[in-house]
């Protein structure tokens, strides 16, 4: 009889009978390049795996250039190390120096003490690097990434090790000490969760909802002098009408609910619904909330991108702080840099009248829409709360930390039972100590002027454009409109001809994702593209596959090769959209220098789109070309807000980082785009 192969560990070169038996003694035993360690030296005290649930709040990360003056500077998310994550090594540090000063002191006080194992020590807890945290974003898209100057009255931080079953009582002593390791007072453990061992909890993946508060102080209401002098007298009647003006922009904020069964078809053609979600939270909508973004990011915040399709399940006041500030919750399933802060900023323009009330349902809530947003200043938002609903849901709708459910919690900060509200309260007075001295209320006094003054006229311009119908003209007065150039005129007889003998192909699903409901418009609308016969070699040779040209190459050869032609007689009249390195977007009158053919050419005929960016990536140039041909009124291509008449003039951009859309439009509008894309 044959003996059964031995397989051997390549870390700690023990025997084994299969790979599965490897495999099990490296999850349990926590073996690795680094740390190579022996299978469990008896089944009665096995190597287990441990994973450590950390709940605490941080405030602020010390600075030698600290000052009033730059509290209320924007921030980005280009920061090296935000607070979230300086506050989350901090952690990590504290509980590895906890479990080691607990070894060393245990055995000082108890050199007899063993765990009957031939290692000697009582913990010898393996604490892995790999750690997750609600507040980051390492495995989500980037821009999820919470604001680095944001403080935290709680998150939560995940990390797991190994080590022997008997020594897990012990594990539990050490970390009752975890609060003494961190001598920093700008953070706060609270508690401390053993979570049991068939639980898997990613802090970053696992969280379902996110809660921050925003501290919205009275003198930033109308009429505050009044709120302020009367408040304590006025009981359940405010001496304005202001707060439920601003309850009701909170309102606005708000995801509504899925409609009915008859709307739904259409209305998932409009919207993407949220799935998976867990509670309330699986009624509702994903939003494309681009509008209230950071402007800074572009393309990365375009509509249609999956990222930025936020919920926002709660927008209310839920309190008051120091009679002088109302405290505003904002609850959504992740948040885009700065947009609690630019929802809260325009709800405060609202309630003073400077953007008008209903810019929510309409321009606001439009995903076609990009228009400004209020910025509110930093320093009075923090996030509150982080949910895990699935684990809610074995404990009776408790909060992660406020049940043994799914492991042992260890009440490290919080004074008994009723300490769910110590940490709020902590946040919420480290924020009113910096917000107390008068650069910061001279900074925010004059911000509320330019709101008034600047950004809510502008604001509310931009909207009013975004709503302003055309009226419809029943006839087009071509004679009106410049002639097409003769270097047009090929291209443009042939997507003629094309259109009014109903050849037009289908577009592709992709495509059709961003174009606008053309609005009861007639004629025929779609897309297709096309591809350069003449580089069908090179870009055979670029991609080391065969390459088939596509079914407007089939159906439509003498465009195809028209509209490449087109390309190169017009190459050198072309204009650029400019990014300067302040960020505001121009354009160049300096000619183009002569760029290389594109492979690619999107045909467009009455497409309206809406704001997106261009799927893949530019490869050689990164920059394409749009031109409009026919006879059309309005029809502009926006790129970042910019309007560019695009009719018979040629423009170069960057379609894959600028987001852009078409302006409403009467009459016949055709568009050419050409592009080199990256070949995969």
């Amino acid at each position: 009889m044959t003996a059964a192969p031995a397989f051997s560990c390549q870390f700690c070169h023990s025997k084994f009978a299969s790979r599965n038996a490897i495999f099990r003694h490296l999850r349990a035993d926590g073996c690795t390049s680094d740390n190579p360690r022996a299978p469990s030296a008896t089944t009665e005290d096995p190597i287990v795996k441990q994973s450590l649930a950390i709940w605490f709040g941080y405030y602020h990360v010390p600075h030698d250039d600290d000052n009033d003056s730059n509290l209320l500077q924007g921030t980005g998310i280009d920061n090296d190390l935000g607070w979230n994550e300086w506050a989350g090594q901090q952690v990590f540090q504290a509980v590895q120096q906890t479990l080691e000063t607990y070894e060393i002191e245990k055995t000082k006080n108890d050199p007899d003490s063993t765990n009957g194992t031939a290692n000697n020590k009582l913990l010898d807890f393996q604490l892995q690097e790999s750690r997750t945290q609600c507040s980051l974003a390492r495995l989500r898209a980037r821009i999820l990434q919470q604001d680095p100057e944001c403080p935290a009255a709680t998150d939560v931080l995940v990390m797991t090790g190994t080590c022997l079953q008997s020594s897990l009582p012990q594990l539990e002593v050490a970390l009752t000490n975890l609060p003494d390791a961190l001598s920093n007072g700008n953070i706060q453990i609270w508690a401390c969760k053993l979570l049991r061992s068939d639980i898997t909890l990613h802090a970053e993946r696992s969280c379902t909802q996110m809660v921050y508060h925003y501290l919205v102080p009275l003198a930033w209401m109308p009429g505050a002098e009044l709120l302020q002098t009367q408040w304590e007298g006025w009981g359940h009647r405010p001496p304005t009408d202001c707060l439920k003006r601003f309850k009701t922009a909170l309102r606005g904020a708000e995801c509504g609910m899925v409609p009915l069964p008859s709307q739904q078809k259409k209305h998932q053609q409009q919207h993407k619904m949220a799935v998976g979600r867990f509670g309330r939270l699986g009624a509702k909508e994903r939003k494309a909330w681009h509008n209230f973004a950071d402007p800074t990011l572009r393309g990365l915040a375009a509509p249609n991108q999956e990222s930025v399709w936020r919920v926002v399940d709660y927008c209310r006041m839920v309190g008051m702080v120091d009679n002088a500030n109302l405290v505003v919750e904002i609850k959504g399933d992740a948040f885009l840099p700065q947009q609690v802060r630019r929802i809260l900023g325009t709800a405060v323009a609202m309630t003073h009248g400077w953007i008008p009330m209903d810019a929510w349902e309409t321009a606001l809530r439009d995903p076609a829409s990009l228009i400004e947003t209020v910025l509110a200043p930093p320093g009075r938002l923090y996030l509150s709360e982080c949910r895990f609903h699935f684990e809610e849901s074995f404990s009776s709708g408790k909060p992660l930390f406020e049940s043994d459910t799914c492991g042992k919690v260890l009440r490290l900060g919080l004074p008994g039972d009723n300490g769910n509200t110590r940490p709020q309260e902590w946040a919420q007075q480290c924020l009113l100590r910096s917000l107390s001295s008068e650069g910061t209320k001279r900074a925010e006094d004059q911000w509320l002027k330019d709101v008034q003054t600047n950004v809510a006229p502008r604001a509310t311009q931009s909207i009013h454009e975004l709503l302003k119908v055309s009226v419809p003209r029943s006839e087009l007065d071509a004679s009106a409109l410049d002639p097409a150039p003769l270097d047009y005129m090929d291209v443009l007889t042939k997507l003629r001809d094309i259109v009014s003998t109903g050849k037009w192909p289908v577009t592709s699903i992709a495509r059709s994702s961003v174009l606008a409901d053309q609005g009861g418009k007639t004629g025929k609308a779609g897309s297709f593209t096309v591809i350069n016969s003449k580089l069908k070699e090179q870009l055979q040779t670029s991609s080391g596959s065969q390459v088939e040209l596509p079914l407007g190459n089939q159906l439509f050869p003498d465009l195809a090769a028209a509209v490449f032609e087109l390309e190169e007689r017009i190459a050198e009249q072309t204009t650029k959209v400019d990014v300067a390195p302040n960020g505001k977007i121009g354009l160049s009158n300096e000619c183009t220098s002569r760029r290389p053919q594109s492979t690619h050419c999107a045909i467009n005929a009455n497409a309206q789109f809406q704001p997106h960016v261009d799927s893949g990536r530019g490869a050689g140039q990164s920059l394409s070309i749009i031109v409009g041909l026919g006879d059309y009124h309005d029809g502009e291509l926006r790129v970042e807000g910019l309007a560019c008449d695009i009719r018979f003039k040629p423009l170069e951009f960057d379609g894959w980082a600028l987001r852009h859309w078409t302006n409403q439009y009467h009459g016949e509008r055709f568009s050419l785009v050409w592009f080199t894309p990256e070949l995969t």
